[in-house]
C-alpha cells in the first residue's frame, strides 16, 4: 500500500522510521494525550519491532523528505467495516496534515479495501480531532462512556463514521458543479396540477384565480438563478418545445437528459435558445445526431449516470453551478445519488393532491431502516413571505 496526496505519503513502516516514530509518536506527550500508544523514555527502551510487525499500522510521511510525521492504523475490521486511528507529531500540527492523511486513508478504505462503513473515535472534548473528522465527511455516530485508555484512565469517547454512499457523494461533489434544485410546487409538494400530460402548472396556474396573481414572482426569481440549467426531455416535451418556433438566443446554457422525448425540432429549439446545449443520452439514434450546430454537444452513456454526467459538465464545459428543474423521478435520482447541494422552493398557495400526481421528489420509496442514508437532510437558510400568499424557502443540503 502506497497512498500519495499533495504533500504526504502513507505507506508501511520501515526500520529506518524508528527515530522519527519515537520522537513524533511514542515520546510526544501531546500526541499521547489524544492517541492510544505506548510511551518510551529513551530510544534504547523503545522496541520498534512490535510496530514493524503490525500490518495494520502505517507511516504518514512528508512527500518531500520521506520523514515520518505520524501514523495511521486500522482496527476492529469486519467484512464490511473498520475503525481507523491517526496521530500526527505535535511539531507538525496546524498545517492540515491530519485532514489530508485521514481523507486519503478513508478513500483507500472504501476504494481498495471495499468497506461499507469507516468509523473513528476521539476523546470527548478533543475539538481539533472532531474538526478533522468533519472535514473528511464523517458525522457523529455515538458516544461510548468511560473507555479504558493506555494509562488506565477512564475517558469518554465520541465516535464519528462515514458510509460508502456518503463517501461516494462527497468524492463526486468535488468534481461536479454546485447544484440547486429550483422548483415551483404546491403546499403538498406537487409540481404538476395532475397526473395527465395535459395538466401542467406553467399552463394551468395562469388561469386560476388566487394563483395567477403571484405567479410572476417565480419567474422573476428564476431569472436570477445559475447560468446553467438542467432539465429533461420529458418536461420540455410537455412545455411544447417540439412544436414551438425557434426562440431568440439567451445567456443560459442547458443540459438536457433525454432518450426519446425531444424531436429534431426540439433539439433545434435548444440550439437556438442556449449559449451551450449539452444533450445527455443513451440513445445512439437520438435525433440530435442529425443536427449540426456549433453549440450542440452530446454526452453518450450506456445507461443513465448522473454523477458522471455532472462531472463531465464541469470538466469539459466549465459548468461550475447548475440549477436543476427536472421532473420528480429524475429529482429522486439526484436525491439518492447525493447530488443536491441546495434546494430553493417557491411554494404556491394551493393544495393539489392525487397519489399519481408528480411530486417534488418521486421514484422508488425506501423500504428499510438500512436505507435511511438516502434521505436528504436540510438546513434552512432563508424563508421569505412573497406577495399573494406565495412563500420562498431556501435550504442547504447537509447530508
Amino acid at each position: 500500500m502506497n497512498i500519495k496526496t499533495e504533500r504526504l505519503i502513507i505507506s508501511p513502516l520501515r526500520e529506518t522510521d524508528k527515530e522519527a516514530y519515537f520522537r513524533n509518536i511514542s515520546h510526544d506527550r501531546k500526541v499521547l494525550e489524544t492517541f492510544i500508544c505506548r510511551y518510551a523514555e529513551t530510544p534504547e527502551d523503545f522496541d520498534f519491532s512490535v510496530y514493524l510487525a503490525n500490518q495494520s499500522l502505517y507511516a504518514i510521511r512528508l512527500k518531500e523528505t520521506g520523514r515520518l510525521i505520524g501514523i495511521m492504523v486500522t482496527c476492529d475490521e469486519t467484512e464490511t467495516s473498520c475503525e481507523i486511528g491517526y496521530g500526527i507529531g505535535s511539531d507538525y500540527w496546524g498545517h492540515g496534515y491530519a485532514t489530508e492523511a485521514v481523507a486519503a486513508f478513508i478513500d483507500w478504505c472504501f476504494a481498495e479495501r471495499g468497506f461499507k462503513t469507516v468509523c473513528a473515535s476521539f476523546f470527548t472534548g478533543n475539538e481539533a480531532s472532531r474538526h478533522v473528522m468533519e472535514k473528511c465527511g464523517m458525522a457523529f455516530d455515538r458516544f461510548s462512556e468511560k473507555e479504558l485508555t493506555y494509562l488506565g484512565i477512564e475517558r469518554d469517547l465520541t465516535y464519528y463514521s462515514i458510509s460508502r454512499e456518503a463517501w461516494k457523494g462527497r468524492k463526486t461533489k468535488m468534481d461536479r458543479p454546485v447544484t440547486t434544485l429550483y422548483m415551483l410546487m404546491s403546499v403538498d409538494g406537487k409540481i404538476s396540477t395532475g397526473a395527465s400530460d395535459e395538466l401542467d402548472v406553467d399552463r394551468d396556474f395562469p388561469m386560476i384565480n388566487g394563483l395567477k396573481e403571484g405567479l410572476h414572482q417565480y419567474y422573476e426569481i428564476e431569472q436570477t438563478t445559475d447560468l446553467w440549467s438542467f432539465n429533461t426531455g420529458r418536461v420540455q416535451e410537455k412545455m411544447g418545445v417540439n412544436r414551438k418556433e425557434l426562440p431568440a438566443k439567451s445567456p443560459v446554457s442547458f443540459a438536457i437528459l433525454d432518450n426519446h422525448h425531444l424531436t429534431e425540432q426540439g433539439v433545434r429549439y435548444f440550439c437556438a435558445w442556449a449559449k451551450t446545449f449539452v444533450l445527455i443520452t443513451s440513445n445512439r439514434s437520438h435525433p440530435a445526431f442529425d443536427v449540426q450546430e456549433e453549440n450542440l454537444h452530446i454526452i453518450i452513456q450506456e445507461k443513465t449516470d448522473l454523477p458522471g454526467a455532472l462531472m463531465q459538465l464541469k470538466k469539459d464545459f466549465g459548468c461550475e453551478r447548475l440549477t436543476v428543474q427536472s421532473g420528480g423521478t429524475v429529482n429522486g435520482l439526484f436525491l439518492r445519488e447525493k447530488l443536491f447541494d441546495y434546494v430553493d422552493l417557491v411554494v404556491a398557495p394551493v393544495l393539489i393532491g392525487g397519489k399519481d400526481t408528480s411530486s417534488l421528489i418521486d421514484g422508488p420509496s425506501l423500504m428499510s431502516r438500512e436505507e435511511l442514508s438516502g434521505l436528504g437532510i436540510l438546513k434552512l437558510e432563508s424563508c421569505s413571505v412573497l406577495e399573494n400568499s406565495y412563500i420562498r424557502l431556501r435550504y442547504q443540503v447537509i447530508s
